[in-house]
C-alpha cells in the first residue's frame, strides 16, 4: 500500500485510479456493509466519474428503466470523492 500511496495521481489532476469494471458483481457486502472491490485487472489512471457512470449503467441494465427514476439514484454530488475519503 505505501507504493499505491507513493504513486497515487494527483486528484486534482482530473485522473486518478479508476477500477475499470466497476459493477455489483464485483462488489463484496457482509451484514449490509461493503467490504471489497474484486477483479481490478482493468484498473488505470482515468476520470474519477467513470467507475461511477460505468455502475450507474449497469445497475440500470440489471434492473430496468425504473431504477433511472429512484428517488435513491446518486447524483454527483451526494457520491464522495474517494480522494477526500483517503486522504
Amino acid at each position: 500500500m505505501d507504493a499505491v500511496r507513493q504513486h497515487r495521481p494527483d486528484p486534482t489532476a482530473g485522473r486518478t485510479l479508476m477500477h475499470g469494471d466497476y459493477h455489483p458483481g464485483n462488489l463484496l457486502w457482509r451484514d449490509g456493509a461493503l467490504t471489497g472491490v474484486i477483479d481490478w485487472n482493468g484498473a488505470r489512471l482515468g476520470s474519477r466519474w467513470f467507475d461511477v457512470a460505468y455502475c450507474r449503467a449497469d445497475v440500470a441494465a440489471l434492473f430496468g428503466h425504473a431504477s433511472h427514476h429512484s428517488s435513491a439514484k446518486p447524483s454527483r454530488n451526494s457520491v464522495s470523492d474517494p480522494a477526500e475519503r483517503t486522504g
